[in-house]
This record gives C-alpha cells, sequence and structure tokens, in this order.
C-alpha cells in the first residue's frame, strides 16, 4: 500500500505535516475538523499547498524534518 506525505498551511500560517494512505479522505477529515485536540482543528481553514511523496509502506517520520 502506497502512503503519503503531506503538508497543510494552516490558517495562523504554521504548516502540519501528515501521512496517510488516503490523501483525499484525510484532507476532508482536516478541513471539517472532525477532532478537537487535533493540531489542525484551531487553524482552520487548512489549505492543501504542498507536492504529495509517495514513501515506502510503513513509514515512519517520527520527527524528522521534511
Amino acid at each position: 500500500k502506497t502512503m503519503y506525505v503531506y503538508i497543510l498551511e494552516c490558517s495562523d500560517k504554521t504548516y502540519y505535516t501528515g501521512v496517510t494512505n488516503n490523501l483525499e479522505k484525510r484532507l476532508i477529515v482536516h478541513k471539517r475538523g472532525i477532532n478537537p485536540d487535533s493540531y489542525t482543528y484551531k487553524r482552520r481553514p487548512v489549505s492543501y499547498t504542498h507536492l504529495t511523496l509517495p514513501t515506502k509502506e510503513g513509514v515512519d517520520l517520527g520527527g524528522r524534518r521534511i
């Protein structure tokens, strides 16, 4: 299964980086603000601003910078 690294720009001009195997679904979740504890919830609206990077399955970015 292909995983994607994505970068969002938040309304406060900060950036959020995530990894998903379903980019379309994940962007909808960020934009709707389903989880009040998430980084992007209070920083909506968010916009998808960077190209996705396909990665190997099981990649762990664990704090690495992009």
